[in-house]
Parts: structure tokens; sequence; C-alpha cells
């Protein structure tokens, strides 16, 4: 480590932190960089990335290697913390405007007086909270957001209760299994103690279904897989013809084409998912505005049968493959290749991994948790741009990739694929 590379460092930081000032300055926007607008310029979105990394590696740099094992205890104990606070309550109990004091937001929230304190003050290391000088305690902006927020609760207790408890048993399923690619032998299946594959298991257990639908919800609500990247990603209105349909192909309730056709009044879409998905759809909660619920029909399709829809232009897969290992994942492009037209396109919207350190290391590592949790769940991974093309030859000689593009910000590629 050298004093060159640490002001590299140091440069970088104040070179993003002075374009950020600039943006909130002239935007009278006293966030401190932590909420920038959803329509800020991509350089100050950057700019903020870039900050972000270069200070986590800064950190790193100058950390001893002795202060690595600590330093991730102190994670797991700020883990362990949330998940307690958000299961008693605790965090919805303190005022937004204003502070409490512990004894009063222990008896509303009936717990032990001395165990919130060190919790709550084993969470204040992380910004989660903050004392007054009278010892109460008052929200930072990180815990209102919370508080404000059930899906994102629900999202710490899956966090804790599910993925690092999937993580804990990676060892224990290679040991028993292998190399296997079954669902139904994975971390999962030993952690939670099923012979059945995630969804079937998630499908036949309501409390559970209500946590991931939850959890779920407050991960798509982020900035990293927003649908304002697959809307303004991808340059719909030039290349596709006006009327175009696109087939939305295990598109759940909707989502994506709800805030497609709210963008692109041009075009059509059919959303298709599993009967017991189909089933639970309100059309009547779509926009009449614009034609878009005029212009988006449900239908029930098992993406593992033949495509039953010929002439569409577009095959959405958002967020679907990663779920699938290569012979499943296989599987699905080739019921849409064997029907699609020869001028239709394949559009996979998911992560396409990166090289270890090309690009920042925080945004890399949040790739690579998808990556570990799509093992651990589904002994199924996240792809490099390789493993996609050669995905796409595997499923049809005929497949090529037409364009990748990689919106800002976002943590999905956008792959494209036609017949050559």
């Amino acid at each position: 480590m050298t004093t060159t590379k640490l002001q590299d460092y140091a440069d970088k930081i104040q070179e993003a932190a002075k374009a950020l000032d600039t943006f909130q300055h002239a935007n009278n926007d006293t966030s401190d960089g932590r909420e920038l607008p959803v329509n800020a310029p991509h350089a100050v979105i950057e700019a903020r990335e870039a900050l972000i990394d270069a200070a986590t590696r800064l950190l790193q740099d100058v950390s001893e290697p002795t202060q690595f094992l600590p330093n991730l205890a102190v994670q797991g104990q700020q883990i362990s913390g949330l998940r307690w606070l958000c299961r008693f309550n605790v965090i919805s109990l303190v005022p937004l405007d204003g502070s409490i004091s512990y004894a009063d937001l222990a008896a509303a929230a009936k717990v032990p007086l001395k165990q919130l304190k060190s919790i709550v003050r084993m969470l204040m290391c992380a910004n989660f909270f903050a004392e007054t000088a009278s010892q109460n305690v008052q929200h930072t902006k990180l815990s209102a957001q919370f508080a404000r927020s059930e899906p994102l609760q629900t999202w710490a207790i899956f966090l804790a209760e599910d993925s690092i408890i999937m993580g804990l048993k990676m060892y224990e399923a290679t040991s028993k299994w292998g190399a296997t690619t079954s669902k139904t032998e994975t971390s999962f299946n030993l952690a939670l103690g099923t012979d059945e594959p995630f969804f079937e298991w998630l499908s036949t257990t309501p409390e559970a279904t209500k946590k991931f639908s939850s959890y779920m919800k407050a991960v798509t609500a982020t900035y990293g897989t927003s649908l304002e990247h697959l809307v303004d990603g991808y340059d719909w209105a030039s290349r596709l013809r006006d009327g175009a349909t696109v087939v939305d192909v295990g598109g759940s309730l909707g989502h994506a084409s709800i805030a497609l056709a709210r963008k692109h009044k041009g075009l059509k879409f059919i959303v298709q998912d599993l009967p017991r998905v189909i089933q639970n759809v309100d059309a009547t909660s779509i926009d009449e505005d614009a034609g878009v619920r005029d212009r988006i029909t449900f239908a029930e399709h098992d993406f593992f049968e033949p495509q039953p829809v010929e002439e569409a232009d577009v095959y959405l897969l958002r967020q679907i493959l990663h779920d699938w290992p290569d012979a499943d994942a296989t599987k699905i492009l080739q019921n849409i290749s064997t029907v699609m037209r020869p001028d239709a396109r394949i559009m996979i919207m998911d992560s396409a991994l990166p090289l270890p350190g090309t690009i920042g290391r925080v945004h890399e590592a949040q790739l690579r948790v998808r990556d570990m949790t799509m093992m651990q769940a589904f002994n199924a991974s996240e792809r490099e741009l390789e493993d996609w093309k050669k995905l796409l030859k595997d499923a049809d000689e005929r497949l090529e990739m037409e364009s990748v593009e990689i919106p800002t910000g976002s943590n999905l590629a956008i792959l494209v694929a036609r017949l050559k």
C-alpha cells in the first residue's frame, strides 16, 4: 500500500463529493447524497457510485488483516439485532418526530430494557437510530425509512431468517450432494428441512409466501432493480413497430408490462404465468388512462411447455432465467425459439456478472450476493456474458446475441437475442 494509492482514493472521493455537492446546491437538496431523485442525471448517479467505491477501497486498504473477522462479527450482530427490532416492532414505535426514552420504548414494545439498550446501541454504529443528549432514542434518515416501510422490515427479517440460514448450509449441501443441479438438493432444502423445491414449498407455506412477497416488493423498489431501467434502458420506440406485441413470459401480476405500457403507448402486451398466479390478477386496478388496461391481456402458461404465441415481436424474460439451472433455462428458451418469427427478439433482463475488479467493488459485491443466493436456493446462478452466449447456443444454434445494455445504476443487463 503506497501513499500514492491512498491519495488517489482521496482524490476520487473529493472529486465525486464535489459533483454531488454541486448538484444538491443547484436543486436545493439537503439529503447529503443519500436520496438522489429518480430523475437525477446519470453523471450524478455515477459520481455517488464512484464515491462509495473509492471510500470502500480506502477503508479496506488501510484496515489491518486482523480487523477482517471482527468487522464480519459486527455485521452479523447488526443483522441479528435488526431482526430483533423488526420482530418486536421497535422501529415503528420510535416517533418520526422527536424522541423516546429507552424505558418507554421497552414498555411499548414489551421487551427487556437491558436487551433493548444493547441492541439499539449496536445498530447506532450503523447509523441506524441516534441517541440524544438526554439518552433518548430518535430516528436517523435510515431508520426512519424503515419505520415508514413494512416491506423494508420484512426484507431484514428475510435476510436473517432465510438468506443467512441458507448460506450457512452451503458446506453441508456440497458435502452431501457435490456438484448437483437438482432443485431439491440445495442449501435451502437443508436449512428449511424440506424435500420440495423452493417455489413449491413457498406455495404451500402461507406465512413464508407473505414474507417473500413483501421482501420482493422491497427489493424491486430499489433503484438497482427498478422497472425504470427496463422502460428507459432500451430504445423501444425506434426498434419496434407501432402496434408490436410483447409477451411477458413469467410476468407474474404484470408489473413490468404495466410500466412499459404507460410509457410506450404503441405497444401491446400479453402477460403469461401459471394459473395460480393469473387467477389473482385484478385487471380493474390497471390504469385506464392512455389505454393501458386495453393493451394488456393475461394468459395462463407454463414456460416449460411450448410457447403458444407465435406472432410476438418480443418475448420478455425479466428475472426468470437466473432462478433456473442451465438445463431448465435451455428448455425455457427452446420453447420460445422454436415458434418465434425470424424477425422477433428474445429480451432477457437479468444480471450479467462482471469479471472481478471491472466495476465498483460495492456494486460487484451486490451482484455476487444475487449469484450466491441463486446457488443456495435453486442450484442456479447469475451468469457472466459468455455464459449467456453459451446458453443461447445450447438452446438453439440459430440464437445469437444482438445487443447488451446495462443501464446506469442497474443491477440487471438487457440482453437481446435473435435468430440468425
